[in-house]
């Protein structure tokens, strides 16, 4: 016997229930903020409106240059000091007497490069060079753009002893009367003061290692102003603590302060 199953029927007016989103079956409920707190104030601070059709942010933005110094004085303490510190230190650069300065320069450009231990350009500078051919063994000369007057000294660029000066009697002389003119100073038995002059400072600068061309410059202008002999001058170097070891010692044998003397007591 076969058995007959009744497949059932919907009448027309039964119809499904609406299918519902799945996070509401779940019963999950979704939130998107679409401006969050602190944004507008964000946004106002970092950008500003466009011109030009170009986005301009402040962070960006360029800061305008400042005003062009004219003052030459205040534009050299305005930059990076480090470079002059390290050029003092590699001249072995010191006062010897207030305005009187000594150091090493093997060309123009070092020369003109140092300046006093405040950054201040020298006034006058004394400068021994070596020249294979000088035609004038002293010439002296006003820089046009800086006002420094100096005194060029030319010396052989061989030939001569590293114990004895280079320089000639004539250009000894020179370098006393010109250092003279500048700084002026009492002669006192007892001390070397200093004559206030204007604002004159005065540097003394030869090539590397020439410590006896400086020195008998140096020795023949103090003795000449001091009236005093030139191993005094000597001693009086020799027994300051604070001056860097180049500038003490045997700088002159006793043939060379004895030739520097002879210049400083020259009429």
């Amino acid at each position: 016997m076969i058995g007959v199953h009744t497949v059932g029927t919907f009448a027309p007016s039964q119809s499904l229930p609406p299918h519902r989103p799945l996070r509401e079956r779940c019963q999950v409920r979704l939130t998107v903020n679409t401006v969050f707190s602190g944004t507008e104030d964000l946004l106002t601070y970092t950008c500003e409106p466009r011109e030009d059709n170009t986005s301009r942010y402040r962070a960006n933005k360029a800061s305008p240059l400042p005003p062009r110094e004219e003052n030459t004085h205040a534009l050299a303490l305005s930059f990076n000091a480090g470079p002059l510190n390290y050029l003092n230190e590699k001249s072995h650069m010191e006062e010897i007497v207030p305005g009187l300065y000594v150091a090493f320069a093997d060309d123009d450009f070092e020369a003109d490069a140092l300046r006093t231990f405040d950054y201040t350009r020298f006034s006058h500078v004394v400068q021994v060079m070596r020249a294979r051919n000088a035609t004038r063994r002293s010439e002296e000369a006003v820089d046009p753009i800086t006002g420094t007057c100096k005194l060029r000294l030319s010396c052989p660029a061989y030939g001569h002893d590293d114990r004895h000066t280079a320089l000639k009697f004539p250009q000894l002389l020179a370098a006393r009367d010109f250092m003279s003119l500048a700084l002026p100073y009492q002669k006192h038995p007892s001390r070397l003061r200093h004559v206030s002059h204007g604002d004159v400072n005065l540097l003394v600068v030869a090539p590397t290692a020439r410590t006896v061309d400086i020195m008998s410059i140096v020795v023949c202008y103090l003795a000449f102003i001091s009236a005093r002999h030139a191993n005094c001058v000597l001693e009086y170097i020799d027994e300051v603590e604070e001056f860097d070891e180049t500038w003490k010692g045997e700088s002159l044998t006793a043939y060379g302060a004895h030739f520097v003397e002879y210049v400083a007591t020259h009429d």
